[in-house]
């Protein structure tokens, strides 16, 4: 099969290990389909479309994943920590806290950042 643009990188037999040791290891979902990308590439010199239809990413991300792990190596494409919203305020804290900031709003005053920012910092530091 031809290919357009720049031809598929070589990788070495050691990559092609490391690839196939990360995939078996990994137990993250999202981890586990990045591998499979890099790993079919690796291994198979598969085409960015057929990664795509294979994993159900978009071709575009597979080419920027397959990148990036050219450029960086496998710590890049390992799935990172999501860190989720970390709360400091209950809802109806936070429903309190911007009640003040709603109403100046409605009146249709103007809300500076830096304002909301102190208070909410005054407010955590209670």
């Amino acid at each position: 099969m031809s290919t357009k643009g720049r031809p598929h990188k070589i990788y070495s037999e050691e990559q092609k290990l490391e690839i196939n040791k990360a995939y078996k290891k990994s137990g993250n979902a999202k981890e586990k389909c990045r591998l499979l990308c890099i790993k079919l590439r690796v291994k198979k010199a598969m085409p960015s479309l057929k990664i795509a239809e294979i994993s159900g990413l978009s071709q575009c991300f597979v080419e920027q994943l397959i990148s990036t792990y050219n450029r960086f190596g496998i710590a890049e494409i390992k799935a990172k920590k999501q860190e989720g919203h970390n709360r400091n305020m209950t809802p109806e804290q936070e429903k309190e806290f911007l009640n003040p900031f709603l109403e100046k709003a409605l009146l249709e005053q103007i809300l500076i950042v830096n304002d909301i920012i102190s208070d909410y910092e005054k407010v955590l530091d209670e």
